[in-house]
């Protein structure tokens, strides 16, 4: 095969390796952040032994193109990589998950009878609970403060997002 058509395999071989890097992992300890975690070095990992076994191009017709072609499957990989974390984080969206109900009901539903099915005041206590034994979150006096982890940020960032490409804050977003 050609070097070039190789080159260009590369990110999606490394994709297609990260997904069932996730798919595994998760399967094996079911944490979703984890099993994202496991895709993203499974991929990396794949397209570094990939990069390796390239034959080398021909340095004197340009010098730097190794590293150029791996800088740009690199950037390739993670954009890959970022895209199916969206996409499998939307699919458990219970944005996602209503809608998905109201087709799946055949019917049009109340409110209630959709606060009902998804027990919408348990889904709250148990997301505050596994933040609370993640670390992120911290209960005194029986008020929750923010640990100000890795988790603020990545959510800081994506209200950031949202706010650029929408013009509009996250609804949740409030004052007090």
């Amino acid at each position: 095969m050609d070097r070039e058509l190789l080159l260009l395999c590369l990110p999606l071989a490394s994709f297609v390796a990260a997904t069932a890097s996730q798919a595994l992992f998760y399967r094996l300890k079911p944490s979703l952040s984890l099993s994202y975690l496991a895709a993203l070095f499974g991929g990396l990992a794949c397209l570094a032994a990939l990069t390796a076994l390239l034959p080398p191009a021909d340095v004197a017709a340009a010098p730097g193109e190794d590293i150029a072609y791996t800088l740009a499957n690199l950037g390739i990989y993670l954009g890959l990589w970022l895209c199916f974390v969206a996409v499998v984080g939307l699919s458990i969206s219970l944005r996602i998950r209503i809608m998905a109900f109201l087709k799946d009901s055949g019917r049009p539903r109340t409110e209630a009878d959709i606060e009902a099915a998804f027990q919408s005041e348990l889904l709250v206590s148990q997301r505050i609970d596994r933040l609370i034994a993640g670390g992120h979150l911290r209960r005194e006096n029986g008020r929750l403060y923010s640990c100000g982890t890795w988790l603020t940020k990545v959510a800081r960032f994506n209200a950031l997002v949202k706010r650029f490409l929408t013009g509009q804050v996250s609804e949740f977003h409030g004052g007090g």
